[in-house]
């Protein structure tokens, strides 16, 4: 670790020092042409504010990645935090750090422009509300620790039609960028998240947990249910990757019984694959003893079963 930090801090030092030759040669390199050619020299200024531009972005992104790669390093060790949610935070500081380096270098004033601007940063404010909203919740999001990139989770919110299960890929600025159980990537905006959405992590002990609720009318034997299901389940459990489940009888009511299913597994791939063949035993379960119960009823008194 030491051995690369030191490497990354040779990179950006030599970046840096690169930055500078770049913009004195150009300066240097643009009074030569001139001289050659003088109808360019009204149009230094704006050269040079794009060479400058280019170059100080350029080292923002630099660093930016810098920072990025010591992160996932230090989040990707066994039993260590995640703080790929800081990078989010980090990420806004650099570019942040840059625009105001450019417009100092092209002599705008920052406090000017905020003291002087005040009416137009009304107007502005109006304007990029929503953006300026999602931008503040991203933050928030990443810098708290709640959503962390590459970290399996579920997203519960009376905005979706549906609860969002998947592995968080990004925490940008304006979304969070989330690859779902059915292997599309969707970008959820971070204002329908932050005080609207209900986050639960999937990692329990160093593997993925869920929980599903399966209902059923009350007319066959819940118990009966569950040791028929279980029965089917455990035949199939290590083809599908399913590493331990446990059965509830969760809820009654008058024309409802339902079934808590916690599942424990490891692949998010096989997801579906897992909530269909355990929703699916359950439901040949009851159909199974339902249609027992039905041709055992139609059987003469006294006769054997």
């Amino acid at each position: 670790m030491a051995n690369g930090f030191w490497k990354e801090t040779r990179r950006v030092i030599i970046v840096i020092v690169a930055a500078i030759v770049i913009v004195i040669a150009a300066g240097y390199a643009f009074d030569f042409i001139a001289t050659y050619e003088p109808i360019l020299v009204p149009y230094r200024k704006y050269i040079l504010y794009a060479i400058v531009a280019i170059v100080i972005f350029g080292f923002a992104h630099i660093i930016n990645r810098t920072i990025g790669i010591f992160i996932e390093k230090a989040s990707s060790k066994p039993g260590k935090r995640n703080y790929r949610g800081l990078y989010t935070l980090f990420r806004a500081v650099i570019y942040g750090g840059a625009i105001a380096a450019f417009l100092a270098y092209i002599g705008i004033s920052l406090t000017g422009a905020l003291i002087g601007g005040t009416i137009g940063g009304l107007i502005i404010s109006f304007a990029l509300q929503n953006t300026v909203s999602s931008l503040l919740s991203g933050l928030l999001l990443s810098s708290s620790g709640v959503i962390k990139p590459k970290e399996p989770i579920f997203f519960f919110s009376w905005l979706f039609n549906n609860p969002v299960v998947g592995e968080v890929l990004d925490v940008s600025i304006l979304t969070t960028k989330v690859r779902t159980t059915d292997g599309l990537v969707t970008d959820l905006p971070n204002t329908a998240l932050l005080g609207q959405s209900q986050f639960t992590s999937l990692v329990s002990e160093n593997r993925l947990s869920y929980n599903i609720l399966i209902g059923f009318n009350p007319d066959v034997p819940i118990r009966q249910i569950i040791n028929e299901a279980t029965a089917s389940i455990d035949k199939i459990k290590e083809k599908i990757g399913l590493l331990e489940y446990q059965s509830y009888f969760f809820t009654k009511t008058f024309n409802n019984n339902s079934v808590k299913v916690i599942f424990f597994f490891n692949d998010l791939e096989k997801f579906n694959q897992i909530v269909h063949e355990i929703t699916a035993a359950y439901e040949e379960a009851y159909w199974k003893l339902k249609n027992k119960m039905t041709e055992d009823a139609k059987k003469p008194p006294g006769s054997v079963p």
